[in-house]
């Protein structure tokens, strides 16, 4: 059994682009047992429900995550919806990662830009193949509409996060009500046809290109990559010494 450090809302329910059909995903980060530490488990699980998805993580991986800079992870330090373990001393310390989650969403931009734009390939390779639970749109609109959204999601992403000084990663991921949410919500929806969405991304492209040099010049932050390395240790270290010492009860444990 694992304990679970937090839990955070991502997706389109923490983007604002969610609809009455949406799931809810939480990308929810646990902390290792002894028995992980000595044999060398780092577990990781995903749970598809009807309407809730969770994908699992070891907390010892997040600060590779982070690192690498995906945006899908480091969203949960913007997340609109977050439970904490309920151990004092943990949550202390995790709250002290959320505090510093601007230092730790810009310690490696030049990964950043590399990871959206390897994304954003991704994504549009699978934009004509439907997955078990997109394959009506591609009957329906003759491509997965929801890929063609988050393949532009990356390109968009990049543009408003260094518009914004690289200062507001939470305003870049989430779009308030009107007009430019009301846009992203027409393309997830099927609203253009798949020779509009080529061209959609074709121009979209090309504006994320002229940001590839401001990305790149970005400096690295090791001392950042450091700081997070020692306190997830201290976390890792602290739940060990009370998990031996057999004083962790077994609510919200998986």
């Amino acid at each position: 059994m694992r304990k679970i450090a937090f839990t955070a809302l991502v997706g389109s329910k923490n983007c604002n682009l969610d609809t009455k059909e949406s799931d809810s995903d939480y990308k929810v980060i646990v902390l290792p047992t002894f028995d992980d530490l000595y044999r060398n488990i780092t577990y990781s699980e995903t749970i598809i429900g009807e309407k809730e998805d969770f994908d699992f993580h070891d907390i010892r991986k997040i600060v590779n995550l982070f690192w690498k800079s995906n945006i899908n992870y480091i969203q949960v330090l913007y997340s609109k919806e977050i439970k904490f373990s309920g151990i004092e001393e943990i949550d202390k310390m995790l709250k002290e990662i959320f505090k510093h989650r601007d230092q730790i969403a810009t310690m490696n931009l030049p990964y950043l830009y590399s990871s959206c734009h390897g994304m954003h390939l991704e994504k549009m390779k699978q934009i004509t193949h439907g997955t078990a639970g997109t394959q009506h749109l591609v009957d329906k609109f003759g491509y997965d509409c929801k890929q063609f959204l988050h393949a532009f999601r990356m390109l968009d992403f990049v543009q408003r996060f260094a518009n914004s000084g690289f200062k507001n990663f939470e305003r870049s991921i989430r779009y308030d009500n009107g007009h430019e949410r009301d846009n992203r919500l027409n393309m997830k929806n099927g609203f253009y046809t798949l020779e509009e969405a080529r061209e959609i991304i074709r121009v979209e492209y090309q504006e994320f290109k002229a940001y590839e040099e401001i990305y790149k010049s970005q400096p690295v932050k090791e001392d950042v990559k450091k700081w997070l390395e020692e306190i997830v240790y201290k976390i890792v270290r602290y739940y060990t010494k009370i998990e031996m010492e057999g004083v962790i009860v077994n609510e919200a444990r998986i």
